[in-house]
């Protein structure tokens, strides 16, 4: 994962085109924002103070979560307990550090967890579990050993990526020259006596994987010397000597396998080139035949990206699981997880999974190991959020004959398998999400949901596609805006008054990113394109059931608001019928023009604005300023230009959502620190000051709404408050 501001730059490049802008309209006190204009001001003495509050802990996902989470080992103890260790903080609304424990009911942590990857989890003979870590902070590493009681580690000062179990030994690998004080190059034992370097274990490249060969043990990686003996990729320990274990075998070697009948396979990003003339290749996976590696029946398949992270074995059929969309010659279809069997050869595994949060880079998604049921079940660890459409996070159990089932037990799990980019509260004080996931809660969902306090009812009802922005009407119908599809057409405006989603108006193509309503009539921003021979330009207005152009922007508009009674538009426009008018405009009886001397920057951006009674239009973005005030990604206007508390301080920062409240308004996006505030993501400025809300989030924001003293809010964020939170969180202030 990419962290700190690195992360704040590539999200906004990758998600700045997608943010939504229904946080125009500013919560009327203690009552739901919805149906009302975006215009609409809430009252000059909101009740609350919304610097003091709590997060709610419920809005985690089924499965293990939490920032950068993933399993990468799986252990089944002699009692039927399955123990998980990987990068999380929770399992399934149950806090644990980094490795947890399944009893088949309820998860619980494993003593106070362990700081760091988990990269291995294996069980001695004597029932001691022993885990291969990483440090994260310092790339250091441990062997930690879990008594049922007690953590033990033995230090090392490099990363543990594999361990193995060889009769009454632990054997671990990975990138250090010291362990628990002994000095141990790359590859060490442990034995009744302690820990044990093995020979010259120097290599030209490195070890990250082993496996267990009788009384003996084999290692891989990407090598081509062992302790000066040459070896492809993969050599074996017999007694005193290091020997070069087949021919053949490429680099890049993740994980090591033996079968009980002495047959060896390896996985990895390796790829053997099968026909020098046409390229044809296959990657991934290889089974050692006589002293030759050789690929197993067409190996697997991602396009670019190819790797195998898990091989384990079900009777003489052998599991896959990586980053792979197909496996075979033939190319099946296998969503990351397969099957071969010698009878029938590749299929693909328990429907395969599939990951919608946060934003991971696809080659490190999919599956990362397997274990093998006494009952004949599978369970599969990984970087995912569903396991053959059914919601289950990073962690799963599935047969041959049912969907895979997730791991949840008996703690709340409300979070979103994905993003909300619009929020809208309805009158009754519930609130509907739009975005793009698959799932809210347990609920599987297209991307639009209600949540009622303490579950999630879906809204799709046959709509497909990404939401942006959602409205509830005055007249209680929903608006939608986004890249949508509703009975195989692709549309940027949806309505439903409850009985099913319609078109009023006509089909509008393009992508919807904002929508207000000012005196019955329905606003539409986005890369709109028509309505049937009507041209649009981008911002439309339906009027009853005629859609027409408000003007000609020359590129999206992402927000929309009223202030003083007239339409303001903010988005990466530069021109506006004709003119230059630069990321927002407004329109008046005379037509579109800039406020004041606009907005500055060489490349400004407007994604959010909120009208408020105290502090006039606030504008969020990417910018310098205003009018030649210097106020970074946050301005106000009230007939002149003002700066915001300072503004957005932090390098590359921008405001993606706002909400104006009482006095004051509430701001999030990609940020560290606003003014001199140092405050993660979101913040609240109560028209004086700043005021970091409980931790903020782990990633921006994209929509707000408040209902009576809670804040709710909506993004691509994994955490708030520090604590798990996937895509949607909620912040309930004092009275």
């Amino acid at each position: 994962m990419l962290r700190g501001m690195q992360y704040r730059v590539l999200a906004f490049l990758l998600l700045a085109p997608l943010v939504a802008c229904g946080d125009n309209a500013a919560a009327p006190g203690t009552t739901p924002d919805a149906g009302l204009p975006s215009s609409d001001a809430s009252a000059d003495a909101a009740p609350g103070d919304p610097a003091t509050g709590t997060w709610r802990g419920d809005f985690g996902l089924p499965g293990v979560n939490g920032d950068g989470s993933r399993v990468e080992a799986i252990a089944l103890a002699g009692n039927g307990d399955v123990y998980v260790g990987g990068i999380f903080s929770v399992a399934a609304g149950v806090a644990a550090q980094n490795i947890a424990v399944w009893n088949r009911t309820e998860w619980a942590p494993v003593g106070a967890g362990l700081d760091g990857w988990v990269h291995a989890l294996r069980f001695d003979g004597a029932g001691h579990l022993w885990a291969g870590v990483q440090h994260t902070s310092d790339g250091t590493g441990a062997v930690a050993t879990w008594d049922g009681a007690a953590w033990t580690e033995a230090a090392t000062d490099g990363a543990v990526l594999d361990l193995a179990v060889v009769d009454a030994t632990i054997v671990a690998v990975g990138r250090f020259t010291t362990i628990d004080g002994v000095a141990a190059q790359n590859v060490a034992v442990h034995d009744a006596t302690g820990w044990h370097a093995v020979g010259d274990g120097t290599v030209n490249g490195e070890i990250t994987a082993v496996a267990a060969n009788g009384d003996s043990f084999c290692v891989a990686g990407a090598f081509d010397t062992i302790g000066g003996v040459p070896a492809e990729n993969v050599a074996c320990r017999f007694g005193a000597a290091w020997v070069a274990w087949g021919k053949g075998l490429p680099g890049g070697v993740s994980v090591l396998a033996r079968t009980t009948g002495g047959t060896w396979y390896a996985g990895g990003t390796l790829t053997f080139i099968t026909d020098p003339k046409t390229g044809a290749y296959a990657a991934g996976i290889a089974r050692l035949e006589g002293s030759t590696w050789v690929p197993l029946d067409g190996g697997i398949d991602n396009g670019f990206i190819n790797e195998v992270r898990a091989i384990a074995f079900d009777g003489d059929d052998v599991l896959v699981g990586g980053c792979f969309g197909t496996a075979g010659a033939t190319q099946r279809p296998a969503a990351s997880i397969a099957r071969w069997s010698p009878i029938s050869g590749w299929s693909e595994l328990a429907g395969g999974v599939a990951n919608d949060v946060g934003v991971f880079l696809p080659e490190i998604e999919g599956g990362n190991d397997f274990a093998v049921d006494p009952d004949g079940s599978i369970w599969i660890g990984g970087l995912f959020t569903r396991a053959g459409g059914t919601p289950a996070v990073n962690i799963a159990n599935a047969t041959d004959s049912a969907a895979p089932t997730a791991l949840v037990g008996s703690h709340a799990v409300l979070g979103v398998g994905g993003f909300v980019d619009g929020l809208a509260a309805t009158p009754d004080g519930h609130v509907i999400a739009g975005g793009g996931f698959a799932f809210a809660g347990q609920t599987p969902s297209a991307g639009i949901a209600r949540f009622e306090g303490a579950g999630w009812a879906d809204l799709g009802n046959g709509l497909r596609g990404i939401v942006r922005d959602v409205r509830v009407r005055a007249d209680g119908s929903v608006a939608v805006a986004g890249q949508l599809v509703l009975a195989n057409e692709a549309v940027a405006f949806v309505q439903s008054s409850g009985a099913g989603w319609t078109l009023p108006g006509g089909a509008v193509h393009g992508q919807g990113f904002a929508l207000l309503e000012v005196d019955g009539a329905l606003w539409l921003g986005g890369d709109l394109s028509d309505s049937g021979a009507t041209p649009l330009h981008n911002l439309a207005r339906l009027d009853g059931t005629t859609w027409s152009a408000q003007g000609n922007f020359d590129d999206r508009v992402n927000a929309l608001a009223v202030h003083g009674g007239d339409v303001v538009a903010g988005g990466l426009f530069t021109m506006v019928d004709g003119a230059s008018i630069p990321a927002l405009a407004q329109q008046s009886a005379t037509g579109w023009s800039a406020l004041g001397a606009g907005i500055d920057g060489s490349f400004p951006y407007v994604l959010a604005l909120a009208d408020s009674p105290t502090l006039g239009l606030v504008v969020g973005g990417q910018f310098d300023g205003a009018g030649g005030v210097a106020a970074p990604g946050l301005v106000r206007w009230d007939g002149a230009w003002h700066d915001v508390g300072g503004g957005i301080t932090s390098d590359f920062g921008f405001a993606s959502a706002l909400r104006a409240y009482g006095g004051g308004v509430f701001v999030a996006g990609g940020f560290e620190q606003v003014g001199t505030v140092t405050a993660r993501n979101l913040a609240w400025f109560d028209g004086t000051a700043w005021h970091e809300l409980g931790g903020g989030l782990g990633d921006l924001a994209e929509a707000m709404v408040v209902v009576g003293h809670t804040l709710y809010v909506g993004g691509p964020f994994t955490t708030a408050g520090g604590a798990a939170a996937s895509g949607f969180a909620s912040w309930t202030f004092a009275d």
